[in-house]
């Protein structure tokens, strides 16, 4: 394998926008916010009295105005993390977030009022013909009635959420992306530092870790305050909408029961043993009896020295994907003929990795910064994913094009274990192929095992924040009973892992996503067993399921995996999944020296 070289791809977001200053895109701007004022005049306090036909054209018209909002919302969002640090383009994204706030604030009783209408005309509705592909998002629309507040109420949290909830999220990302991390081996982003604890040198993992450590303690109170100001914002709207648990909004959105969260994360939960097992062997690989924190995440030898140049991670993805669906592999392939990923690391780009799903009458966007390793290669095969399921679903429309996340993270999950699979097979028996099981266990562990822990990280720190105001030492504390319950003994978190909870982004810019990746990873473990046993006839039915989009939900994934006449539940597909995770373990402990 060689060496992973500058010589990587940027994405021209042209196709949505020619720039930030484009007059294209201060038309859309002035005529987004006269069409939404506009449509508001024509419906506001109507709907009820509309003849079934003209009341499916408000519901066409409502899509054509939020679709265009949306293009809008995600070329900021692009613009963001890929040039975020250029002035003229963070004014450019602010003025978007705050014109297209106001703009669908006025749009805001629309979904009121069709939540409202009587069961007669809302079953007319559903009848009439061409409200077909508009049927899943009416009826989400349906199922969150009760929580649905006054136009007037509804409006004023659509501004502050445009204003007050991205002015904190917005501090968050600047404080975030301004942290210096002075190491031995210079000055590094917090996003740089995290990517040392998976360095193969020790030293390097150690001493990267106590800097990052001393950074976030020197800014936590910062991210104490935004934490406290975004968990009462929420729990203002939660008991204003009735929401009687911090999750439960997210679980609307999820369209699951709270009952069926609580049963997945309770046999994750149950399992939690099988990490503490795979730490206790990790130690073992690596010459120690007990992990810090910082070794938590060390490759193995063989896996460290493995590196992907740009052109050869292609290879191995797309030919992964081709084993699993030529049609899949086809459409993944697009992203990189077309120019739809941008890979460099390079100075004021977000980190991490994201696919943009923009919106269906454009393409998405991918954005990472490739440095050429296996976990690189697995967060491209992800995102790839995300991306081809975005555009298979994209014939559904704006309103029903976008998958629960729950959906969403198992189509990627799936992706990252066909290309660990292809890894494998592609390694002679021995210690290297040993060493891929050894990363797809990891992998496995921290898709399932760690995102529970955030979930109940998450869930203590929101009921917390009922009783009084967050101090930063109670949020490291509950971050630190958390993650030791997850890592077991055979890992030693001391003090200053207390402060790591600030790196998670999504407890500050999505509540209770974490859970998505716990689905995600059980029930791609299951699938993908699946597939290995049924081959093409199943292979066929999951790319249909793809192209359901907000159509297909956990019921319909689910569906798939039906043995007997009827669905095995989401606990069920998990315990049988941590079940292969048990075989896995147990396949690698007998091979310890």
């Amino acid at each position: 394998m060689m060496e992973a070289t500058n010589h990587l791809p940027w994405c021209d977001l042209g196709d949505l926008y020619p720039g930030p200053n484009a007059p294209s895109l201060f038309a859309d701007l002035d005529e987004v916010g006269r069409a939404a004022e506009a449509f508001r005049e024509r419906y506001s306090g109507c709907l009820a009295h509309l003849a079934t036909p003209a009341l499916l054209g408000a519901v066409q018209a409502y899509e054509q105005i939020a679709e265009r909002a949306a293009r809008l919302a995600s070329y900021a969002a692009l613009l963001a993390a890929t040039e975020g640090m250029e002035p003229a383009v963070a004014t450019a994204v602010e003025t978007i977030r705050v014109r297209m706030g106001a703009a669908l604030s006025a749009l805001t009783f629309f979904p009121r009022e069709l939540g409202h209408l009587s069961d007669g005309r809302f079953e007319d509705l559903l009848r009439t013909a061409g409200a077909a592909p508009y049927a899943p998002w009416l009826g989400a629309v349906r199922a969150v009635r009760g929580h649905l507040l006054t136009d007037a109420a509804e409006r004023q949290l659509a501004e502050e959420s445009a204003v007050q909830r991205m002015e904190w999220v917005g501090r968050y990302d600047r404080r975030m992306h301004a942290l210096c991390v002075t190491t031995e081996h210079g000055s590094m982003s917090v996003g740089a530092a995290l990517r040392l604890h998976t360095a193969a040198d020790p030293t390097a993992r150690e001493s990267t870790a106590r800097a990052l450590a001393t950074t976030l303690d020197a800014n936590i109170e910062d991210f104490t305050l935004i934490l406290n100001a975004l968990i009462e914002r929420k729990q203002r709207e939660d008991r204003r909408r009735g929401f009687d648990r911090p999750d439960a909004a997210r679980n609307c959105v999820n369209r699951l029961g709270d009952e069926v969260v609580d049963a997945m994360i309770d046999a994750v939960r149950a399992r939690t043993p099988l990490a503490h097992r795979f730490y206790r062997l990790k130690a073992s690989w690596l010459g120690r009896d007990v992990l810090d924190h910082w070794d938590r995440s060390a490759p193995l030898p063989s896996v460290a020295a493995m590196k992907f140049e740009w052109e050869e991670a292609k290879a191995v993805v797309l030919q992964a994907f081709e084993a699993l669906s030529p049609e899949i592999a086809a459409l993944a392939g697009r992203f990189f003929e077309e120019g739809w990923i941008d890979a460099a690391p390079r100075e004021g780009k977000v980190g991490g990795s994201a696919c943009y799903a923009t919106v269906p009458c454009a393409h998405p966007y991918i954005v990472m910064n490739y440095r050429g390793t296996v976990r690189d290669l697995l967060a491209l095969a992800h995102e790839l994913a995300h991306g081809v399921h975005q555009m298979l679903a994209a014939d559904n429309g704006f309103l029903a094009a976008a998958a629960p996340a729950v959906l969403a993270e198992t189509v990627a999950a799936l992706a990252e274990i066909v290309v660990l699979n292809g890894l494998c097979q592609r390694s002679p028996p021995g210690p290297a192929r040993d060493a891929l099981l050894a990363l797809k266990l990891e992998h496995l562990i921290n898709t399932i095992f760690h995102h529970a822990a955030i979930h109940e990280f998450e869930r203590r720190v929101h009921y917390a924040r009922r009783d009084a105001e967050l101090t930063s030492a109670l949020v490291n504390d509950l971050w630190l009973d958390s993650q030791r319950a997850f890592m077991g003994p055979a890992v030693r978190l001391d003090s200053s892992y207390g402060t790591y909870w600030t790196c998670v982004g999504h407890v500050f810019r999505a509540p209770f996503y974490a859970y998505s990746y716990v689905f995600g990873g059980a029930l791609a473990l299951s699938l993908h067993g699946r597939l290995a046993e049924e081959g093409q006839p199943l292979v066929e039915r999951y790319v249909s399921l793809l192209r359901l989009g907000g159509r297909a939900g956990l019921p319909a994934l689910t569906a798939l995996l039906d043995t007997r006449d009827r669905a095995p539940s989401a606990a069920a597909l998990a315990t049988a999944a941590l079940d292969a995770v048990g075989s896995l373990l147990e396949t690698l402990e007998s091979k310890r020296p």
